[in-house]
């Protein structure tokens, strides 16, 4: 198969990347990801507590809710693992990786490319 071909149904990734900035519009304004808010992760594995930044938990949030599955390979802080909560989403330093950029990876496994 060259680059422009797809497999039946799927959707070229350009149609995917359309779906999350759209996906993502709707959150304007929204406080759900304010540092003072307590916000559990749209598929319930992770909690993010008031003062803790919560920009890898949007990412994360926005590509769930796009069907996109991604591992949580952090652990949280120690009020998170007080309350039980130790998974988090990849950092803005792990997105990228000398290798191969994690979200293209993350793309592949849910589009089978």
């Amino acid at each position: 198969m060259n680059e422009n071909e797809i497999k039946e149904n799927e959707e070229p990734i350009h149609e995917i990347n359309k779906k999350i900035i759209e996906k993502s519009k709707i959150f304007i304004g929204s406080y759900s990801w304010s540092p003072l808010a307590l916000k559990k992760s749209e598929d319930g594995k992770s909690t993010f507590y008031p003062k803790e930044f919560k920009c890898n938990l949007f990412i994360y949030d926005v590509l769930y809710l796009n069907g996109i599955s991604l591992d949580l390979p952090n652990e949280s802080g120690k009020l998170g693992r007080f309350f039980g909560q130790s998974q988090r989403p990849y950092r803005c330093k792990q997105w990228y990786t000398v290798k191969k950029c994690l979200i293209l990876n993350a793309l592949e496994k849910e589009l089978k490319l």
